[in-house]
């Protein structure tokens, strides 16, 4: 099952869906009253389906962890159903069913809300519940969500995911046409990102290397958010130092983009 999962990560989907389909079986023979190995093997079948956006098998690996934690009679792997019921919302999202999406999001907070050890996993149950709410033009309540997911992962010290959630509200405020907001919180979030990521601690590896390049990608996407937004700006505005800013910041994305290419082929 685990070489399953690392072949999902490195792209060879038939590859893993033959090792997880040979595992599973195992799995559910020998592991039949171990809750969280089920639930893990399910899992794996989510993030393989998730890389491939095929939302209605990862609803059906999702149902069968819930199946599995309903079947187990007890309440010590409430994780289960609450992680189950996050990735049900990552589906639905898919699906583009906001509603559902927004349901079962609620739902894994409502499981999460209740245990100290779960603070990492709320945080994200409220980044994903911003997406469903704003697609819905719900703008309020999605900023209000991503205040509480703000403050989590700032607690947690969880960099990335802080930026994240700094950029998506970047996102947000663009929609709104509130571009000088907008344009604060894409600021804000490509410092976090640059705090988080010091390649200087890193050892020369291929998997650091990787992690390298995903940061300079994250990088990418954040400065073009940044960018499209001094753009909005100065026609807004009318002001050609924005739109001087927007080509600058373009400028700074292609340079960046050199220097993966770089890094890629070495």
């Amino acid at each position: 099952m685990m070489l399953g999962n690392i072949n999902s990560f490195l792209g060879d989907y038939e590859k893993a869906e033959n090792l997880l389909l040979k595992g599973l079986p195992l799995i559910e023979d020998y592991f039949s009253d171990a809750t969280n190995e089920l639930e893990r093997a399910y899992s794996y079948f989510f993030v393989l389906y998730e890389f491939q956006r095929a939302p209605n098998q990862m609803i059906d690996y999702m149902n069968k962890a819930l199946e599995a934690y309903s079947k187990s009679g007890t309440n010590d792997f409430e994780w289960i159903k609450a992680n189950a019921y996050n990735n049900l919302g990552i589906a639905y999202e898919l699906k583009e069913d906001w509603e559902k999406a927004i349901n079962y999001y609620q739902l894994s907070i409502a499981i999460n809300n209740r245990f100290e050890d779960r603070k990492l996993q709320l945080a994200k149950n409220y980044l994903n519940l911003s997406t469903p709410l704003s697609k819905i033009n719900r703008f309020d309540e999605a900023l209000s969500y991503l205040k509480q997911a703000k403050k989590n992962f700032k607690s947690l010290q969880s960099g990335l995911l802080l930026a994240r959630a700094w950029s998506f509200e970047g996102d947000i405020y663009y929609e709104i046409k509130a571009y000088k907001q907008a344009l604060q919180s894409h600021q804000i979030a490509i410092n976090e990102l640059t705090l988080d990521f010091q390649s200087d601690n890193f050892y020369q590896t291929p998997a650091t290397n990787s992690l390298i390049i995903g940061n300079r990608l994250n990088f990418v996407e954040f400065l073009d958010a940044k960018a499209k937004t001094f753009k909005a700006l100065a026609q807004q505005e009318n002001k050609i130092n924005n739109l001087q800013a927007a080509t600058a910041t373009y400028d700074t994305i292609t340079k960046l983009i050199d220097l993966i290419r770089t890094d890629f082929d070495a």
